[in-house]
């Protein structure tokens, strides 16, 4: 018992730092914020596991997986409080900072505030980033029913058979929508399409082989410079799984109001279709910030893409699904992917800003800079 009791004493010590560090600049009161009742329930858990040592040293030395469910814990409970819900971005990312930093889980050095609503760490080497709004929703606008134009393009169906996969994880019920009208209408124009709406990082591995057309329709994130796609995967850190890929830094995690979700990194995708296995493809990235820089894009190409599309930002979500539609539409008629990618943008706008002015009657694109899509290389169905 008098072991038990010096912890908590160093515990109440450790969380009033943390506290004090939580509390600076931004007012906030015990009961509104969580953090503490998580900090002493994992002390309680784990205290026999300690002898005379203090609590840095009890905490850091448990098992890696349970440090990071208390990483989780504490960014999760830091979501729920009242202080979260009515605080900026920027303090968010600051506070939320502090604090990991205050545990010991996280070397300091390692954060970055990452770009909109993402702040990035390292933990034990692994790539971590934390989204720091709504994850269900697109805080940068997704568009209604009728901003997503289910219209035909195509003159004359392909001549030859061609297979097309749709990786799909956004759960926007208009986007789904429309992406089932594209879906039959290509099947009935000689362009096979398999549309998959619960994508797993083993669905990344192997469903890009031999297709014609690789659409991505996944939520997007960074990690420093680097674009990163986020799958429907959720991270246990206690299974194990796909260890080698995190360690490899192939994947990442993100941590959401909904929890963890595995990540994928550009170097996924060389290691797993390396030796030009997506030779002749047409890959479309419709994930935010895919091509924020070319790291995606060109992993895409090293693998052996001919063409690829991407965006430089966060993008409205309607303006994404209308520009594929009339390029592939395009494409089956016979133009080729610069041809079709030029008449789209010409008539959607050249970025999300145009199109949100144009067709969804805003002023601005307010919450983001506008996202301009862009095109490597180029194809043509023959």
């Amino acid at each position: 018992m008098k072991r038990k009791k010096n912890i908590k004493k160093r515990i109440l010590c450790i969380v009033s730092i943390m506290l004090l560090a939580f509390s600076v600049n931004a007012p906030i009161t015990v009961s509104a914020f969580q953090l503490p009742d998580a900090i002493k329930d994992y002390v309680d858990d784990y205290v026999d596991l300690g002898t005379d040592s203090d609590l840095e040293d009890i905490i850091q030395n448990v098992d890696i997986s349970e440090e990071f469910s208390i990483i989780e814990q504490i960014i999760m409970d830091i979501m729920k409080s009242d202080w979260y819900k009515d605080t900026d971005i920027q303090s968010r990312k600051e506070k939320i900072a502090e604090l990991l930093a205050a545990t010991g889980y996280i070397d300091k050095e390692t954060v970055e505030m990452g770009l909109d609503a993402i702040l990035n760490f390292e933990f034990h080497g692994q790539k971590i980033g934390v989204w720091l709004e709504d994850y269900a929703e697109n805080p940068y606008g997704q568009g209604g029913e009728d901003d997503y134009e289910q219209r035909d393009d195509i003159i004359d169906g392909l001549s030859g058979d061609r297979e097309a996969v749709i990786l799909y994880g956004l759960g926007f019920p208009e986007f789904d929508d429309a992406l089932d009208y594209s879906t039959i209408k290509w099947n009935n124009n000689g362009l096979r399409t398999n549309k998959n709406d619960a994508c797993t990082v083993d669905n990344f591995k192997t469903d890009l082989n031999g297709k014609d057309l690789i659409v991505i329709e996944e939520h997007g994130c960074t990690y420093g410079d680097e674009p990163l796609i986020v799958t429907e995967d959720e991270y246990d850190p206690e299974s194990g799984e796909y260890q080698e890929d995190l360690d490899a830094e192939r994947l990442s995690i993100l941590i959401t109001d909904e929890g963890a979700q595995y990540c994928l990194t550009p170097s996924f995708f060389e290691y797993y279709y390396s030796g030009g296995k997506l030779a002749n493809s047409f890959v479309w990235i419709g994930s935010c910030y895919g091509a924020s820089n070319s790291r995606l894009v060109d992993a895409f190409v090293n693998t052996g893409a001919n063409a690829v599309v991407g965006h430089s930002d966060s993008v409205y979500t309607a303006y994404d699904y209308n520009m594929l539609n009339t390029v592939v539409d395009k494409m089956i008629s016979g133009e080729s992917s610069s041809e079709a990618f030029q008449e789209a943008r010409d008539y959607w706008g050249q970025n999300d800003e145009q199109f949100a002015i144009r067709y969804m009657e805003v002023d601005t694109k307010e919450e983001a800079p506008a996202s301009y899509p862009s095109l490597t290389g180029d194809i043509r169905w023959e």
